[in-house]
């Protein structure tokens, strides 16, 4: 007769279990500037909710960029934008590139995000998708009428210490060429994450 498999692994179990909803919202405050942050467990969404990808170094930030350029069809907000000399443009444009559409700004930069907010980029609602390693910056851009949903992918942290050392290496940014992995993660690698997100 017929034989049927069911596959049911101790993880599967546990995550069948586990209460994914915000225990009592109305007590959890994000710190300023992030209160005008969209908590990801409100919905609906609002119509004027702008994703915000937080990158994090050698964790896939290009790849996402690509699907939400070229896949989702969204114009986007990062570095790409201000390529070519658009950095001095004096109104928001979208700049079609072969790989999707950015707008004329670099959220990627402190000085590019300053840049963004007094041209509006927020209310203009030109930008699908925001890209930007400042996240606590970035929550400049928005308001309470006009908030930001943060998003991100993570990658394991070993993995991505190897990732960027091998990447400054073949860029030639190590110290030395003799630098070994060992002396670059105590010379270079600190807890970025919270330090970016902490504004410090």
């Amino acid at each position: 007769g017929d034989v049927t498999l069911s596959i049911h692994s101790d993880a599967d179990k546990f995550l069948d279990n586990i209460d994914l909803s915000v225990p009592n919202k109305s007590k959890i405050r994000l710190p300023r500037p992030y209160d005008v942050m969209a908590n990801v467990a409100d919905h609906p969404l609002a119509i004027t909710d702008t994703p915000v990808y937080w990158e994090i170094p050698r964790s896939g930030s290009t790849t996402m960029m690509n699907i939400a350029a070229t896949c989702f069809a969204k114009v986007v907000a990062s570095e790409v934008g201000e390529l070519d000399g658009r950095a001095t443009d004096a109104t928001l444009q979208i700049i079609a590139k072969e790989y999707g559409n950015f707008v004329n700004v670099d959220t990627t930069r402190p000085n590019g995000i300053a840049r963004a907010q007094k041209l509006g980029l927020i209310p203009s609602r030109i930008a699908g998708a925001i890209f930007s390693s400042y996240a606590y910056e970035i929550s400049s851009l928005f308001d309470h009428k006009h908030k930001g949903r943060f998003f991100t992918m993570m990658r394991d942290p070993i993995s991505r210490i190897v990732s960027m050392y091998y990447y400054q290496q073949v860029q030639g940014l190590l110290p030395s060429e003799d630098t070994t992995i060992v002396q670059f993660v105590a010379t270079k690698e600190d807890n970025w994450m919270t330090r970016m997100l902490g504004n410090k």
